[in-house]
């Protein structure tokens, strides 16, 4: 099972096949360069389909995620869309990354 058909099991109320496709290979291109590596680790599929599934959620919202909220002199932070949703694993990639040279 690839990264896009678990990721379409994590969608259980439908999707957008493109899109989806889009944000697999999104997720795929963030994970090598992140860890810089030539392809994903075994260890790392389920972790990028949650990412992918992540990614196509906040796509399909239109990017306006409410990432932040502060109540006194109320302030409303809103995600960058797609590429919050990825740098937010980071510290979870971090077991994968190599070390550039």
């Amino acid at each position: 099972m690839n990264i896009a058909d678990k990721a379409k099991l994590l969608l259980a109320d439908g999707y957008d096949e493109a899109l989806l496709l889009f944000c697999c290979e999104l997720t795929e291109e963030y994970i090598k360069s992140y860890c810089h590596l030539e392809e994903i680790p075994k260890g790392a599929e389920h972790l990028a389909s949650q990412m992918a599934a992540g990614c196509y959620r906040e796509a399909k919202d239109g990017g306006k995620a409410v990432k932040s909220v502060t109540r006194g002199d109320f302030s409303v932070t809103y995600s960058d869309g797609a590429q919050d949703v990825l740098q937010g694993y980071s510290e979870r990639l971090n077991a994968f990354r190599k070390m550039k040279w």
